[in-house]
């Protein structure tokens, strides 16, 4: 797979939808927008061309739905629209890659596993925050594919742009914008949620320990975290396995401030043990 390709994966996701199927062909399938996104870019790596009626075929989908996806796929620059179709981009990789993008590739079936097991946390009908961390992202997914009628409060520009359903009342907190972390902080940021009040907060972080709680390196991020979980009736973290044990300068919610920690099924049973002995409650999704 080019580095392009690779690249586009990332950011392929961007716009997850509902499923669209042609009822007509007996070749349907259905899958969302971020997988059918994926099998073209699937398709281009044995492809150096790829013709519009291959693709309608193969993916059983309307014309307008390729061309859309066509589209959105050069507008990142995963593929190069051509006369009739679609071909792979030059094998150079010009794509910027930020601390955002690169987190998005990490442990992503086990973010997959957390956010499953997270929803069933959320009652329909609540207001939510969501922090900016990848793991709340595939929170919010998760929660779109579930169709759940919520109102998300997040200062994740990544989850306001993915949003499309109706169902969801999506609120942007103001800020300041952090390119590399996809994350809106800083005093208006931190005022701004001191005066909601949250059915539920998520967040996540750098790293756990038994007796610093969730810690991160970045101090706008801790602030933001802090203070949705102040003005959340519930907490819950979204910690991947990886983060056990890992230590930060900043503390970014104490002992005691999480009602219970949702990671996946690669952490050790015995560090599992280790820190419900410390009074932490730890599940493991999905």
């Amino acid at each position: 797979m080019t580095s392009t390709l690779k690249a586009a994966r990332i950011t392929a996701d961007l716009g997850l939808s509902k499923m669209s199927i042609s009822p007509s062909d007996p070749k349907v399938y259905s899958v969302d927008t971020f997988g059918r996104r994926n099998k073209i870019l699937d398709m281009l790596q044995s492809a150096e061309y790829l013709p519009l009626g291959t693709l309608i075929d193969e993916l059983g989908v309307a014309p307008a739905t390729v061309h859309r996806d066509l589209e959105y796929l050069a507008g990142t620059g995963a593929i190069e629209r051509v006369r009739g179709g679609a071909r792979r981009p030059p094998s150079t990789d010009h794509s910027i890659r930020t601390d955002f993008t690169l987190r998005l590739q990490q442990s992503a079936e086990a973010k997959k596993e957390i956010a499953q097991r997270a929803t069933s946390e959320i009652e329909d009908g609540a207001t939510v925050f969501l922090d900016s961390s990848t793991t709340a992202l595939a929170v919010a997914r998760e929660l779109e594919k579930e169709q759940r009628r919520l109102t998300i409060v997040t200062n994740s520009p990544a989850i306001a742009y993915e949003s499309i359903s109706a169902l969801l009342h999506i609120i942007m907190a103001p800020g300041d914008l952090n390119p590399s972390l996809k994350a809106v902080t800083g005093p208006w940021t931190v005022e701004f949620l001191s005066k909601l009040s949250f059915s539920m907060a998520v967040v996540s972080a750098a790293g756990i320990t038994p007796s610093a709680g969730l810690v991160t390196t970045q101090r706008d991020l801790a602030d933001v975290a802090t203070t949705a979980v102040e003005r959340a009736s519930r907490s819950i973290a979204v910690i991947d396995a990886s983060k056990f044990g890992t230590t930060a300068l900043i503390q970014m919610v104490p002992p005691g401030r999480i009602e219970k920690v949702i990671t996946d099924s690669r952490l050790d049973p015995q560090t599992a043990a280790a820190y419900r002995a410390s009074g932490w409650a730890i599940e493991i999704g999905p």
